[in-house]
C-alpha cells in the first residue's frame, strides 16, 4: 500500500504584534476577544455530540456534563479572583 506524501501544514496567520504600551486592561480585552469565541466554538462542538450520529451512556453523558460544569465554575472563580481547583476529565 502506497502512503500519501505528507502535505505541508496549514500556514498560520502571522501574529499581530503586541502594542508596546499596552495596559493590563487592554491586554485582557485583546486576549478575551480571541479566547472566549474559541471556547464557545469548542463547547458547541461538544453539544454536537448529542446528535443522531453518536451514542453514549447516561454515565458518559454525566461525566461530560460534570467536567464542563466544573470547568465553568473554576473559570468563574478565577475571574472573581477566588480560589479555584484544577479540572481534569477522563471518560
Amino acid at each position: 500500500m502506497a502512503s500519501k506524501p505528507k502535505s505541508d501544514p496549514k500556514p498560520r496567520k502571522p501574529r499581530t504584534p503586541v502594542p508596546e504600551n499596552e495596559t493590563k486592561s487592554q491586554r485582557f480585552v485583546r486576549l478575551a476577544q480571541k479566547r472566549v469565541p474559541k471556547a464557545i466554538k469548542a463547547i458547541n462542538g461538544i453539544a454536537a455530540l448529542a446528535g443522531n450520529g453518536y451514542e453514549f451512556t447516561d454515565e458518559q453523558r454525566d461525566k461530560v456534563i460534570d467536567a464542563l460544569e466544573s470547568a465553568v465554575k473554576s473559570t468563574v472563580a478565577s475571574l472573581k479572583r477566588e480560589r479555584k481547583a484544577a479540572v481534569e476529565f477522563v471518560l
